[in-house]
């Protein structure tokens, strides 16, 4: 799966590819950043929170993508306001805590952040326990949009 941190205005990602029990070579994009300006971080299926992604870089006003099959994904988004909202099997909601994790480095990197580690630190701990995260770390915080001067 994978380790999603927040902390202090800032997502961290592990890059661990994997299908299955198998590890892919190289580091996977996890992080993404939105037409908005927004940051988001995705784990599970990659063809669920690709079709996410994809709404919400496009018309929020059509539904939102359902889970097709057992296929399930998160897609956290931290806004350039400080919101977060989670994207998960076909709702969503808000997250209001200074600090959380997500997927199945959860326990660790929460662990850590408790202990007061930045969001990068959680995720680099949480690689070290969970099987299903690991490569470089990744961070990535909201950036406004500029306007175009014409």
């Amino acid at each position: 799966m994978t380790t999603i941190a927040f902390r202090d205005g800032i997502l961290a990602s592990d890059s661990l590819a994997s299908y299955g029990e198998t590890k892919v070579p190289g580091d996977m994009q996890k992080l993404f950043r939105l037409r908005d300006g927004s940051a988001a971080g995705v784990t599970g299926s990659e063809g669920e929170w690709r079709r996410v992604i994809a709404w919400l870089d496009g018309d929020r006003g059509a539904p939102q993508p359902q889970p097709i099959g057992e296929n399930r994904s998160s897609v956290i988004v931290l806004h350039i306001d400080g919101t977060i909202e989670i994207f998960e099997d076909g709702y969503h909601f808000t997250e209001s805590s200074k600090f959380m994790a997500w997927g199945s480095g959860q326990p660790a990197a929460l662990g850590a952040l408790h202990a007061g580690m930045s969001a990068a630190d959680a995720v680099r701990i949480a690689t070290m326990v969970d099987k299903s995260s690991g490569g470089a770390v990744q961070t990535m915080r909201p950036e406004p949009k500029l306007a175009v001067v014409a």
